[in-house]
């Protein structure tokens, strides 16, 4: 059976927004996180999900990178 997932979208104010898959939107006072992190619920907790947040990044850089091509760190 798979889980819902959501991601961390945005705060405001003492709350964080999380968007689910499906598009469901959920206020969550008090979680911490960063914009993008994706977390689970599991018995009315949020629980993140470090494995799929690093494998969501990884997905988004190299679209990005096949856009607007591979940054140089060096450039300014």
């Amino acid at each position: 059976m798979s889980q819902t997932k959501y991601v961390l979208d945005r705060f405001e104010g003492g709350l964080a927004v999380l968007v689910s898959d499906q598009g469901e939107t959920r206020a969550v006072p008090g979680l911490k996180g960063q914009e993008g992190d994706v977390f689970t619920l599991r018995e009315g907790a949020f629980i993140p999900c470090s494995g799929e947040t690093e494998a969501r990044r990884a997905r988004l850089r190299a679209r990005m990178d096949g856009i607007f091509g591979k940054k140089d760190k060096k450039e300014p």
